[in-house]
Parts: C-alpha cells; structure tokens; sequence
C-alpha cells in the first residue's frame, strides 16, 4: 500500500515547493496560474479523498495525519501562489494610481511664464494621446486580475479600496484634463494678449524713436550759423556759436541714452548713423570756435610788418591758416546752415591742421616775447 503515497513524494522532499517558486518566477498569463491552483487543488482533493485506515492482514494501517500533512502541503502550495498574485496585484494597482497621480499633479499646476506654458500644453496631449491609453490598458488587466482574485483568494478591505481607487482615475483624470484645458485656453489667450499689447507698446517705442530722430533732425536743418564783419579782418566771422553747442551736446546725451533701447532694431542703422553724425559735428564746432579765436589774436599780430621779416616762416604759415579759414567761413556764409555749412569736404582735418599750426607759431611767439 505504502507504494500509493509514491507519486505524492514532491510534497514531502520540498521539489513541489520548488517548483511553484520557480513557476512564479516565470511570467504566466491568469489563466495559466488559475490552471496550476486548480492542479493543486485537484490534488488536495484527492489527498483528502485517501481512506484514513486500510485494513492489512495482521492489523489496521491509519493513514489520517499523513493524508492530513499532504494535504496541508498542497494547500499552502496553492496558497503561495495565491498570495504572491495577491501581492502582485496590489504593487500593480500602487503604480497605476502613482502614475495617474503624477499626471493630475502636473496638470494642475499653473505655469508661470510662456515656456512653462507650451511645455504644460505639450505634456496634456501627450498624456492624451500616449499615456492615458496605455494606463487605461493597465486598468483593464487591473479588472481581470481582480476577477481572478475573487475566485481563488479572501482580499483585505485594503485591496478593495485600492481596486476602487484605480477603477476611479480614469474619469477623475479625464475631468482634470478638461479643467486644465480650459485654464490653458484662458492662459493662451491671456499670453496672445499680452503679446499683442507688447507687440504694440513695442511699436510706440519705435514710433516715439522715430518721431525724436525726425524731430532732431528738423531742429538742425532750421539751425543756421549767423555772421558778423570784422573790421579789422575785412571779412566776414562767427557771431557765437554757444545755442548751436549746446543743442549738438544734448542730442548726442539723447542718442546715446537711447542707444540701449531694445526698440531700435529697425531703425538702428539710421540712428547710429545720425549719432555718427553729431560726434562729427561736435568736433567740427569745437574746431571751428578755437580757430576763430586763435585766428582773431593771431591777425593783428601778423599784420606787422616788422614781425614778418622777424618770423618769415611763422608768417608763411599764418598766411596759410588766414587763407584757409577765410574759404572755411565764404562757403558757411553762401549757405549758412549748420548742417550744410559743416559738411564741407576735408573740413576737420583743416581745422585740425590749422590749429596745430596757429598752436606751434603761438609757442615761438611765447618765446620771441
């Protein structure tokens, strides 16, 4: 009789526990290990079906606490794995819900610049088209999984509420999604309007750069150099110039304060241009004022005969510097406009070179005195 209990063996050396362990390390579909449970339950069944005594010629066998301990064994065999699916599906179900969670987080959070913005925008179709549907797969075997565990195991009130939690999401997400949405939609629109407003300030920026270049300008093409006789010279010289300085002065101060305006982009050109201009122009007057006042003490000096013949290569350079400022203040008093008037070719570096000449003849005067 003993022979019977042979093909339980597995059950006693530990091979049938080592062969459910490895059947769970093995990916198999429900309906597979629902084919193992029903194995092994097969087998309790028969274990529990073995007669308790069997009468031998001499005496009477009892069998009851083996059948007993084998069918212990099967039992805890089909409770392993039922408690490994169990398991299984509660670290299942966490992840799901960690997931939907993680996409409500983001999805209400409020972005705080434009970048932020499309970046949320980005994420919300994505979720739609990619995420979500992938979860709602999950959710689905989350469903199978639990019509598998309500055949074989006794769940905790735990389970049940997780199951309920995941079972939950999907239409709890789908109302998220749509409340974010329409934030979006207010926030985009919020953002095309603050653009256009930005977008016309900007314009008025430019607009209101435009109008100050214009309006310079038209204040230096009405500016006109006025002249008085000198009497002494017999020609004709600068009244002041001091009004015309000034206002050169104060336009370079608002060009270059200007300069840094991120709305000069499309007239930046033009500016630069007219501020080259005034840089020119200053230095121009500033030639021209202290030429006219070297040149008026220097002509009464070289009107001296005597001094002539004293300095003759003084009096040659002088000569040169009269000549060349007198055809300086003709051509001013022809078209006495400033900006006309100090446009004359090589004009600069004539007055340079003239004021270098009158500064050398002053130092040999200093040291003839």
């Amino acid at each position: 009789y003993l022979t019977a209990y042979e093909k339980y063996s597995d059950l006693l050396d530990s091979t049938a526990d080592q062969d459910v362990s490895a059947f769970l390390k093995e990916q198999h579909t429900l309906d597979e290990t629902a084919k193992k449970i029903e194995r092994i339950d097969e087998l309790e069944k028969e274990l529990a079906s073995l007669p308790v005594t069997v009468p031998l010629s001499m005496f009477c066998l009892h069998a009851g606490e083996l059948n007993a301990d084998l069918s212990d064994c099967a039992k805890s065999l089909k409770d392993k794995i039922i408690r490994f699916k169990v398991e299984e599906n509660r670290n299942l179900n966490h992840h799901i819900c960690q997931r939907f969670g993680e996409i409500q987080d983001t999805v209400q959070g409020m972005p705080t610049n434009k970048e932020d913005l499309e970046t949320l925008i980005g994420y919300i179709k994505v979720s739609r088209d990619v995420t979500i549907p992938s979860l709602m797969e999950e959710v689905s075997a989350a469903v199978h999984r639990l019509l598998f565990l309500l055949d074989y195991a006794t769940m905790e009130p735990n389970d049940f509420r997780l199951n309920s939690s995941v079972f939950a999401w999907p239409l709890q997400l789908q109302k998220d999604l749509e409340d974010s949405e329409s934030r979006m939609e207010i926030l985009t629109g919020q953002d095309l309007q603050t653009r256009q407003e930005e977008l016309r300030a900007a314009a008025s920026e430019e607009e209101s750069l435009k109008k100050s270049l214009e309006k310079m300008k038209q204040e230096w093409a009405d500016l006109s150099f006025s002249f008085t006789t000198c009497r002494d010279a017999g020609t004709k010289i600068l009244s002041t110039i001091e009004a015309i300085k000034t206002l050169v002065d104060e336009h370079i101060v608002e060009t270059q304060t200007m300069r840094g305006s991120p709305f000069l982009e499309h007239i930046e050109t033009e500016w630069k241009e007219w501020e080259t201009l005034l840089l020119d122009r200053k230095d121009i007057l500033d030639a021209m004022l202290k030429c006219q006042t070297t040149w008026l003490q220097l002509k009464p000096i070289f009107s001296s005969e005597e001094l002539i013949i004293k300095l003759p290569e003084e009096s040659l350079m002088f000569d040169s510097v009269d000549k060349c400022w007198k055809n300086i203040v003709a051509e001013a008093v022809k078209d006495p406009r400033v900006v006309v008037a100090t446009d004359q070719p090589n004009m600069l570096k004539q007055l340079q070179q003239a004021n270098k000449d009158m500064e050398d003849i002053q130092k040999v005067l200093n040291k003839v005195e």
